[in-house]
């Protein structure tokens, strides 16, 4: 009987996978690009990577936090709207760091959204 990746007898099978021409030479350029490890700052001289990196250490500490958020979240039963409402901080922002859908964005609200009154008098 086949396994979930369709293997037989303890034995893994891997699908080929069908590269187009661009998707060979994408990968091609990116493996030339790293081919001799460089490091953060050359990448960044070469214009490779934008200047703006997150040192690993902070990175899972925030992996963690939003972890710890999500769970916190979840026991007590708060819908995005709600934890918008009591952090004074944009759904939007809140669902992209749930999903982690994209990168982190700055922990206020942005200026075209009006914060509500409530917020602004928390934190004068």
């Amino acid at each position: 009987m086949a396994n979930k990746a369709g293997a037989m007898n303890g034995k893994r099978v891997q699908k080929k996978t069908e590269w187009t021409a661009e998707d060979r030479e994408r990968r091609r350029k990116v493996r030339e690009l790293f081919k001799d490890k460089p490091t953060i700052d050359q990448l960044v001289a070469s214009g490779e990577l934008s200047g703006s990196t997150v040192p690993m250490g902070l990175y899972l500490e925030l992996q963690q936090l939003l972890n710890d958020l999500k769970e916190a979240r979840a026991s007590k039963r708060l819908s995005l709207a709600d934890l918008a409402e009591r952090t004074c901080m944009d759904k939007a922002v809140l669902s992209s760091w749930r999903t982690a859908s994209t990168a982190f964005r700055p922990f206020h609200r942005s200026p075209a959204t009006p914060r509500p009154s409530a917020c602004n008098s928390r934190f004068r």
